[in-house]
């Protein structure tokens, strides 16, 4: 299994503590991941290996620098080891911190002081992949200002390979002359990944130090943030399109987003709706995504009415009218109707629709829940909730008795003389 080419290889730069970054662990697909961890202090790799072997995962500790060049590199610990860098402090203002429930308050002058320095072989992630015969499949980064030069010495992985990014970024200066977000932004653009989103951590950073009882919002100081590769782009630059394709897409749902993922797979289905790939000798992940691809292609497809269909251009530009504030609910409903329904096999509709205002899980809810896949499965469920209900209210197909809705969708066609 572990031979397969389907196992997703994720890499964590920045490993103490057993931290992996936000990439969402599922133990029904632990046997399908290998996680690459890197620290190059290798007084904290017992604990790594400790708490990794209690989440049962596939695991191989790499005690190097990542690095934007191969060699010997001095690396800072510092008085609070999870600042310890490549990169000097920044200059910080004398009363500069952060609030801490846990740490009280983390004035930046005292917790990035550098006690210490360690002398630690550094590799960068391409050289190292051709070594040892990996590829970088998901790269996840914290290292602490190094971010940029990880990225250096990946290049040839980020462009063939590497189908998501999860990296650690600052909005203000922590160390001289990191990177900040739009520094990372920009590379990852230029590379052909979208960002998706920005995950955890919620540290906010204050230049003056209030007492207690005179404090309010802080500045936001970092977070963590989401790239995934665009399909498009990974079809023209992958080494294997269909394999990074399939990757990508059971990355992309991992994380909440199903029409990503879909977008995927629409790639790599064959003409009988197959990915041809032997179920046997491939990952769980991948017999999961096919079931998933299935279960789309058999269900109707019953989009909301787009904005164009609602309004008419005239109807658009009465927004921003004095007399008609609320110009997002006046449209030509008898239009629209007809419009939207002569696109849809009416009969279909009715039942579809139905059945996506009630609360029991649909096929691919179902699904998810085998599968454990329980944050994807409330997020659509509430979406497909939400989404109904508001095709059947806003074009007034029924209304609730009870609770529940009561269509009137044939009454309407026979007003309209569709039937």
């Amino acid at each position: 299994m572990k031979e397969s080419p389907y196992i997703i290889q994720i890499h964590h730069v920045g490993g103490r503590d057993g931290e992996l970054g936000e990439f969402p662990r599922n133990p029904n697909f632990n046997e399908d991941i290998v996680y690459h961890i890197y620290d190059p202090d290798e007084s904290c790799l017992p604990q790594i290996s400790v708490i990794s072997q209690k989440r049962g995962l596939n695991f191989k500790l790499h005690p190097y620098v990542v690095d934007k060049e191969e060699g010997n590199i001095e690396f800072q610990l510092n008085h609070c080891p999870c600042t310890s860098s490549l990169l000097p402090p920044a200059d910080y203002r004398p009363e500069q911190y952060s609030p801490s429930a846990l740490m009280g308050d983390y004035v930046y002058k005292e917790a990035f002081r550098p006690v210490a320095s360690i002398s630690a072989p550094s590799v960068t992630l391409d050289q190292l992949a051709k070594r040892e015969q990996f590829t970088v499949d998901f790269l996840s980064v914290d290292t602490q200002g190094g971010e940029e030069r990880v990225f250096l010495g990946a290049e040839e992985q980020l462009s063939n390979n590497t189908i998501g990014v999860l990296c650690e970024v600052e909005f203000h200066e922590l160390y001289k002359d990191q990177p900040l977000f739009g520094d990372i932004h920009a590379r990852m653009r230029a590379m052909g990944f979208h960002f998706i989103r920005f995950f955890g951590r919620e540290a906010q950073v204050n230049f003056f130090r209030a007492g207690i009882g005179f404090r309010g919002e802080g500045m936001q100081m970092a977070a963590d943030a989401l790239f995934l590769k665009d399909p498009e782009s990974l079809e023209k630059t992958a080494r294997n399109p269909k394999i990074s394709l399939i990757k990508l897409a059971f990355i992309a749902l991992s994380f909440g987003y199903l029409e990503y993922a879909l977008d995927c797979l629409r790639r790599v289905v064959d003409s009988s709706g197959s990915f041809g790939i032997d179920s046997e000798k491939s990952p769980v992940y991948v017999g999961f995504l096919e079931n998933l691809w299935k279960i789309y292609q058999s269900t109707p497809y019953i989009p909301q009415p787009s904005f164009a269909e609602l309004y008419n251009v005239e109807e658009a530009q009465r927004r921003f009218h004095p007399s008609n504030p609320h110009a997002w609910t006046t449209f030509d409903r008898d239009r629209v109707i007809k419009n939207y329904l002569a696109k849809l096999d009416v009969a279909a509709f009715e039942l579809y629709i139905s059945n996506m205002l009630k609360p029991d899980d649909t096929e691919i809810e179902a699904l998810f829940r085998v599968y454990g896949i329980v944050s994807v499965l409330n997020t659509v469920k509430e979406k497909r909730i939400k989404h109904a209900t508001m095709v059947v209210e806003s074009l007034k197909l029924g209304s609730k008795v009870d609770g529940e809705f009561q269509l009137r969708i044939n009454e309407e066609l026979k007003r309209l003389k569709i039937v």
